[in-house]
């Protein structure tokens, strides 16, 4: 049975003739999966009659997202040997694989005791403690990859159902959609809102052409561009285990740290300098992380951080001694100051604006273009995510710090069964993959506005959380303890 479903799924690959258009940035980003999922109250119901409409619901719109964005509907190819993947789809003539191999973009599950001990109520009061997100648990995903010559569902969807909850996990494919794709997705899934959606095709096939002129137009040695390292005979980090654990920060909190910090930047950097709240909450873990590994011994007082973040592609810290002298400064402090957190929120604020300017985006995308070319022999699009992880160093002095804060959590699904009808999820949480070093905002309510807590969600080595969570360190600053 398994041979004949192998076979047929091979087959249906093979005919699926159009292809979708994939830019050099789809090339360049992680051949993997965004996996993001969505929690709900959930009510039970006799004969489990909301159990049933939910299924058939979340099927139903998948269907529908697909015979409206066919592109959904195909595969995304790993070659081998640096050869580009590529997005292949049907046309009309094929059957659906949600009528074909459904299992593997769609199911559903319901939890015992045994297997997931907590109820919806108990995990929401607890914090959802990162390491309860378990990748294999509530996420549809192929069980060796993604791989070379792998064909892999562009999103998969699994219902995970729990005693008084719903778990939706979203697994979008990170090649073919960046986060604002997938927020995208989920509008129109949710919501019928088509948006940016429908227009991805097309945009993807002007980003082409905008991509190619550039990297003709737009010289560019990878050996000196800021934030990359392709030494070559330097392979990329091996990263020490880790954990895992979500660090909450009220609103009212983070406001009042954002204030202060407004007001140390302008006295020493001028009336019009500013950092926002998301810059401070990041230079806040950031700092904190580099006391913790400073504490362990594991890096000097002398290193410097490049720091990145990926709202856009790569940042760093433009002012460089000012990095230094933060990290000279937190070596000999007693604790992180409020004005060490606004000079490093600077730092990073001037990273954000430096990617904003056209000249730095284009030089970023003639890389990402000449090494997605088949014309141009100097690097290989593989090489790209390598040189980027070696020139992190997140494992020592950096951290991989994500953005999510707008990417979902404003979303309201209309699911038969969770509680008060068309409804926001309760909360939004990421896979648990601890590599250290790796930092995310998580998705928050409201966006960087209103009265919602900000969440953290940050791996490291065991001590450096042990350091972390101490009362006189960043543990200080959380309205309830990391989870």
């Amino acid at each position: 049975m398994a041979y004949m479903y192998t076979t047929s799924k091979e087959a249906w690959v093979a005919r699926l003739t159009e292809t979708m258009p994939l830019t050099a940035l789809d090339h360049t980003a992680p051949q993997n999966y965004i996996l993001r999922c969505f929690g709900f109250p959930f009510c039970p119901s006799p004969r489990n009659l909301n159990r049933h409409a939910a299924i058939a619901y979340l099927k139903w719109r998948l269907v529908r997202a697909f015979s409206l964005l066919p592109f959904l509907e195909g595969q995304i190819i790993h070659g081998w040997d640096g050869e580009l993947p590529r997005l292949v789809y049907p046309g009309n003539v094929l059957p659906s694989k949600l009528d074909l191999f459904s299992y593997e973009v769609f199911d559903y599950q319901v939890f015992e005791s045994s297997r997931f001990p907590w109820s919806f109520e108990e995990l929401s009061a607890l914090g959802v403690p990162a390491e309860t997100m378990a990748k294999d648990l509530f996420w549809l995903l192929p069980k060796t990859g993604p791989a070379p010559s792998d064909a892999c569902h562009p999103i998969t969807l699994r219902a995970s159902f729990i005693d008084g909850g719903l778990i939706l996990g979203f697994a979008f494919h990170h090649g073919v959609m960046d986060g604002t794709g997938t927020v995208d997705f989920l509008n129109y899934f949710a919501t019928d809102t088509y948006n940016g959606i429908g227009t991805l095709w097309g945009c993807k096939q002007n980003f082409i052409a905008f991509a190619a002129e550039t990297a003709r137009t737009t010289p560019v040695d990878p050996r000196f561009m800021p934030g990359y390292d392709f030494t070559p005979e330097r392979s990329p980090p091996t990263l020490p285990p880790a954990i895992a654990k979500v660090l909450t920060i009220s609103a009212p909190r983070a406001a009042a740290l954002q204030a202060a910090a407004q007001t140390h930047l302008r006295a020493a950097h001028g009336p019009r300098a500013f950092a926002s709240t998301t810059d401070v909450l990041c230079a806040l873990t950031w700092l904190h992380v580099t006391r913790a590994r400073l504490l362990a011994g594991r890096i000097a007082p002398t290193d410097t951080t490049p720091l990145r973040d990926s709202r856009n592609l790569w940042l760093r810290a433009l002012a460089s001694s000012t990095v230094g002298d933060l990290v000279q400064d937190i070596s000999h402090s007693g604790k992180v100051t409020t004005e060490q957190i606004a000079e490093a929120a600077w730092c990073i604020r001037q990273a954000v604006m430096e990617m904003d300017d056209p000249a730095t985006f284009r030089a970023h995308l003639a890389i990402a273009a000449r090494a997605s070319s088949d014309e141009d022999e100097g690097i290989a699009w593989p090489e790209v995510g390598a040189a980027v992880s070696r020139a992190m160093a997140r494992h020592s002095t950096g951290l991989d710090a994500s953005v999510h804060i707008g990417l979902g959590a404003d979303v309201e699904f209309e699911i038969r069964g969770v509680r008060g009808g068309k409804r926001k999820a309760v909360w939004v949480r990421r896979a648990y993959v601890p590599n250290d070093g790796a930092m995310n905002l998580l998705p928050r309510i409201g966006g960087t506005k209103g009265e919602a807590d900000w969440q953290v969600w940050l791996a490291l080595r065991e001590e450096d959380m042990r350091v972390m969570e101490e009362q006189g360190e960043l543990g200080a600053w959380l309205s309830r303890p990391a989870a």
